[in-house]
């Protein structure tokens, strides 16, 4: 009888380590599953950063294209504008080049008459 109660506690001695050795395990899982979580969490934040940095360089981009717009804008424009003061001299030079060679045969028609 004794030998069985012996038995019984020594059952029960190893049972109380593998509760104790069971619940050191679970702690310590716990512990790497919070560490996981907190990584997690890490990688999230550092992702919504990325998304916003990522946000705000396509924010960048779009005001660059929308200055290069309408500096390519204002650029065609100052060209047509130059473009037509060009025209507008080229005309006033073909009127000028009229007058003068007008003026020149007219010289001549006063000098022959003379």
């Amino acid at each position: 009888m004794e030998k069985r109660v012996d038995k019984i506690e020594d059952m029960l001695s190893q049972l109380i380590k593998m509760v104790a050795k069971t619940n050191e395990e679970q702690a310590e899982f716990r512990k790497s599953l919070n560490e996981m979580k907190s990584e997690q969490l890490e990688m999230k934040r550092e992702q919504l950063k990325m998304k916003r940095e990522q946000q705000e360089m396509r924010n960048d981009l779009n005001e660059t294209k929308e200055l290069v717009f309408n500096l390519d804008k204002k650029m065609s424009a100052g060209f047509n504008e130059i473009l037509d003061q060009f025209k507008i001299l080229k005309v006033d030079q073909e009127v000028t080049w009229e007058k003068l060679s007008r003026l020149e045969r007219d010289v001549d028609l006063l000098k022959k008459s003379v």
